[in-house]
């Protein structure tokens, strides 16, 4: 990667350091970490601060954060990792995000609404079931037969 001095430059104006984080000002993803295009091509600012800073990346690796702060951009608090020590890193501080149950983004029922129709499952005709609840006969199956995890009822 070839970087201008002028577009260092210009990085680095970009850059909030009045915080231990140097903050990226400039445009985000939507997971937060900062972006920007110099010549065509769009660089992550993580990234593009580790090359300034440190040095070039090794292909197939990551440029991860200590602090895990994704618009920060401060080359103390960038390391390289794999995929795995990326994955590793996220579940070993907590930040995974695990979604059971009615706080799923693809749940179509809530917690009662689920327990309510395993309860009439059986005393009902799964195709009213479907209809009532709104949900597609296999799902009216899973959750009558209790074929879903706990956690998706509870």
């Amino acid at each position: 990667m070839c970087i201008t001095s002028t577009q260092i430059v210009s990085f680095w104006s970009r850059v909030d350091r009045s915080k231990d984080c140097w903050n990226w000002t400039g445009c985000k993803t939507h997971f937060g970490h900062g972006r920007v295009v110099f010549t065509r091509k769009e660089y992550l600012t993580h990234r593009l601060a580790y090359v300034i800073s440190i040095g070039d990346i090794p292909a197939g690796m990551y440029v991860c954060h200590h602090c895990d702060n994704p618009s920060c951009v401060r080359p103390t608090h960038l390391f390289i990792g794999s995929a795995m020590d990326n994955v590793r890193d996220m579940y070993d501080k907590g930040r995974q995000h695990t979604h059971q149950g009615e706080s799923h983004p693809m749940a179509k029922l809530k917690t009662g609404e689920a327990q309510l129709l395993n309860k009439l499952f059986g005393k009902v005709s799964a195709k009213n079931l479907s209809k009532i609840f709104k949900v597609s006969l296999p799902l009216v199956y899973k959750i009558g037969k209790g074929e879903l995890r706990k956690c998706e009822l509870v």
